[in-house]
């Protein structure tokens, strides 16, 4: 029993007590998923001229995921992922025979996507984002993630604390309070029920989960902490209901 408590106290002190790491680190990092999307698709246009949807999934494994875990694990060499990217960007560009196009066609190009219903540059983000969260919180138990990229305790900064801010960020570009904002309060609560609806269900089976397995609970300055995709939600809920 004594070794059981020692284990579950070892345990704890592996999360807690980080003080983060650098900007400049946790911005090169961020900064893999944009470089990898536009290395991915200039290798997809060299491969395959014409479009293909198991060219593009293959390389999106390859282009986008693999760098990323990389840069998860070995973030001290950061510098020599990205430069290896932007030499695959570059070598697809000779490759395909690209030319700069002129200004007035790309502004036009560039204010269409801008209004645009749906914005192909915002799922792309959402997307990236979502897949350094998942990887990261795969990676934060075990000790090849290093701990200067875990959320801090108190002060500093770190790629977790970036990651919480983007799960924000990400939600409220896409909140239907701004997309209807003058909707009546009605609406916007079945609104925000039925777009958080998945992320409760995923918080309360977490919740369940963890508690059956008797995993380590992270009490911080206050209390353990909820869930984390039980937050949002109740952030969604609570601005629903206020006036606009």
């Amino acid at each position: 029993m004594e070794d059981e408590a020692a284990y579950r106290r070892e345990k704890e002190a592996f999360y807690i007590g980080h003080t983060g790491g650098s900007t400049l680190e946790v911005l090169a990092i961020t900064a893999v998923v944009p470089v990898a999307v536009l290395s991915t698709n200039l290798l997809a246009l060299a491969i395959a001229p014409q479009g293909s949807r198991a060219v593009s999934s293959v390389l999106g494994v390859l282009g986008i995921t693999l760098p990323l875990h990389l840069a998860l694990v070995a973030p001290d060499h950061i510098g020599y992922i990205i430069a290896a990217l932007l030499i695959s960007a570059a070598g697809s560009l000779v490759a395909t025979g690209c030319v700069l196009r002129e200004p007035r066609a790309a502004l036009a190009d560039l204010e269409e996507a801008l209004n645009a219903p749906r914005k192909p540059f915002v799922a792309t983000y959402r997307g990236g984002m979502m897949l350094a969260t998942i990887l990261a919180i795969l990676a934060v138990d075990f000790r090849n993630f290093e701990r200067r990229l875990a959320k801090t305790e108190t002060f500093g900064v770190s790629l977790m604390d970036a990651g919480v801010g983007s799960v924000l960020l990400s939600q409220a570009v896409v909140s239907p309070l701004v997309r209807r904002p003058a909707a009546p309060m009605r609406d916007r609560v079945r609104s925000a029920l039925l777009s958080a609806s998945p992320l409760l269900a995923i918080g309360l089976a977490r919740l369940a989960g963890t508690r059956a397995a008797d995993y380590h609970g992270h009490a911080s300055e206050c209390a353990p902490s909820p869930p984390s995709p039980l937050p949002p939600v109740l952030t969604g809920h609570v601005s629903s209901l206020l006036p606009y």
